[in-house]
């Protein structure tokens, strides 16, 4: 279960109704659930980024797939795998639990906020960027359970991120990214992947990394395919394997299904036979 909306004749979601539903990365709410929405609903979905209710609802509403109550002034649901965690200015109260379970380390604070409700944070908060000054965040009513707070790195009069972009381009076996680090707190989130080029063999060797294609089943790369391949291939199909010099993956893989496997291993025994 990766998506799910729910329709306007639910007019109430129990606790636990996505209970560990860990590849769920979406949710639409419709126009009839009143009933307390909190982490409980959707606990552990460790995918999820986005919890968006129609513009109808009259008690809750999303912004950017995080859910507020309707007037904009409560923080009700941060989903777990959202990044960037900006609550936007006029957000009075951070609600019971909002990040209590999150795994981001660093939350930005408007100074609008005056109110932050039990547990809501977890002991992944490590940094906390509050729009106002220390004599404001001072008169912010903190409940209990929030102690992570104790011993995080409070940054004063930071009232919006300034992030610098590095782009990691992408290479042959490996995808490509972005990270964007803040200059003034120092959070850094990675976004943007670009899938990864994949090798572009011309006589079997690749234009780009320069890595050779090799005979198939010549795994040990010395040109010939004999018994020495067989065992290194047999040896590349079992967990736990260490590459030694010379290895050429490409080669071993004549199944060309990117694992070493039993069918590579059957497939380099009928090669290395046919060159006796």
């Amino acid at each position: 279960l990766m998506s799910i909306t729910i329709t306007d004749s639910v007019t109430t979601l129990d606790d636990f109704t996505f209970y560990y539903c860990v590849s769920l990365t979406s949710v639409k709410i419709g126009k009839s659930v009143k009933k307390k929405i909190d982490k409980d609903q959707f606990y552990n979905c460790t995918a999820l980024t986005s919890v968006d209710f129609d513009k109808e609802n009259e008690t809750y509403k999303s912004i950017d797939g995080v859910v507020y109550t309707k007037d904009g002034t409560t923080l009700v649901y941060w989903p777990l795998a959202k990044k960037n965690v900006v609550i936007p200015n006029g957000v009075t109260t951070i609600g019971m639990s909002v990040f209590n379970d999150c795994p981001q380390s660093c939350v930005l604070i408007p100074d609008s906020v005056t109110m932050i409700d039990k547990w809501a944070f977890g002991k992944a908060i490590k940094t906390v960027c509050y729009g106002g000054s220390k004599e404001q965040w001072d008169k912010i009513t903190i409940e209990l359970g929030n102690y992570p707070l104790l011993d995080a790195n409070i940054v004063f009069d930071h009232p919006a991120h300034d992030y610098a972009a590095v782009v990691t381009a992408p290479s042959c076996t490996a995808a490509g990214f972005t990270t964007y680090t803040c200059s003034l707190c120092g959070d850094s989130y990675t976004a943007d992947e670009v899938p990864a080029l994949g090798h572009d063999y011309v006589d079997r060797v690749c234009t780009r990394c320069g890595e050779r294609d090799g005979t198939p089943g010549d795994a040990d790369g010395n040109g010939f395919v004999n018994a020495r391949d067989v065992i290194l291939v047999m040896r590349a199909s079992l967990p736990g394997f260490v590459a030694p010099d010379g290895y050429n993956k490409n080669a071993a893989d004549l199944e060309k299904d990117g694992e070493i496997n039993a069918r590579d291993v059957i497939a380099v025994m009928k090669a290395a036979l046919k060159q006796l």
